[in-house]
């Protein structure tokens, strides 16, 4: 049984969206009957990191999922004669195969042609509890849902705005979320990580996010969603999924009420944009090179 060890890295400044999709991809690989180890490099990522397979043996090939150059774990796979593949790679070397949701522009290719470079939202990450409730029926109220790593603040900015606009607003905040208005109005529901999230993203009407994980779930789900970008990346990806009429708006500044008809629009077009299956598409990719 080959093994695949999955090198990922979250926390602080980093974010919480690369340890998230490590362990949904753990997950899948070991349901396909491949040995999976998922290794957190730092400790505060170690401490994040959801449950995930950890079996023990010789890696047969090894997958990158870290938010910065990995050029060093490139040439350390390469000393070991191990196939490399890498999530949104960074850096200057060349991994067997990258995948990527949307060029990054940060992945400099020689052009070998022994290199693939597999891009596209289809290879989006979702979790099997989101995509187990997609397509989602129309439901009630605004989810705000800045992701894991929301330490600027957006979530609270964007429930108290539209609180102000009469709307029923639940803000959903992750393990890394700053808390700057640590006293918000009674009628906003403020939840920290609950474990029915997949459930009450699948009954909202409709949803701010950040424009990454969360996003993508939404998309998956059928949600029309407003994203707040933290990032040139995720400024980057929010514009893509906007031009394709993915997305409601993005940033506070254009944050308003969206009618129904502007509601089904994008619920439709979401869902057309990402169909759950990115998980099993790199799965595939990944079976490839064992």
């Amino acid at each position: 049984m080959p093994l695949v060890v999955i090198i990922c890295d979250g926390g602080g400044t980093f974010g919480f969206g690369n340890l998230r999709r490590s362990a949904t991809l753990g997950a899948e690989l070991k349901r396909r009957g491949y040995g999976v180890c998922v290794k957190a490099v730092s400790e505060r990522a170690r401490s994040l990191l959801p449950e995930s397979p950890a079996d023990q043996g010789e890696a047969d090939l090894w997958l990158l999922d870290i938010p910065y150059n990995g050029d060093a774990w490139v040439a350390e796979g390469r000393r070991h004669n191990r196939p490399v593949v890498a999530l949104d790679y960074e850096g200057n070397a060349d991994p067997d195969l990258v995948i990527s949701i949307f060029p990054r522009g940060t992945w400099h290719s020689d052009g070998a042609s022994s290199r693939r470079h597999l891009v596209g939202l289809d290879y989006a990450i979702v979790e099997a509890a989101i995509v187990a409730l997609s397509p989602a029926p129309p439901g009630q109220g605004v989810l705000v849902l800045i992701g894991g790593g929301d330490n600027q603040g957006l979530g609270e900015c964007a429930a108290l705005e539209l609180n102000k606009r009469g709307c029923a607003v639940t803000l959903i905040e992750g393990p890394l979320a700053a808390t700057t208005m640590p006293r918000l109005p009674p009628e906003i529901v403020r939840l920290s990580s609950p474990p029915d999230l997949a459930r009450r993203m699948a009954s909202c009407a409709w949803s701010v996010t950040g424009a990454g994980g969360a996003m993508l779930e939404m998309l998956c789900l059928g949600k029309p969603a407003h994203v707040l970008p933290r990032n040139p990346h995720e400024e980057a990806l929010a514009q893509l999924v906007f031009q394709s009429g993915g997305v409601l708006g993005i940033s506070l500044e254009t944050l308003g009420l969206p009618d129904a008809a502007a509601r089904k629009a994008v619920s439709a077009q979401a869902r057309a944009l990402v169909d759950g299956k990115g998980v099993g598409r790199i799965v595939d990719a990944v079976a490839d090179l064992l």
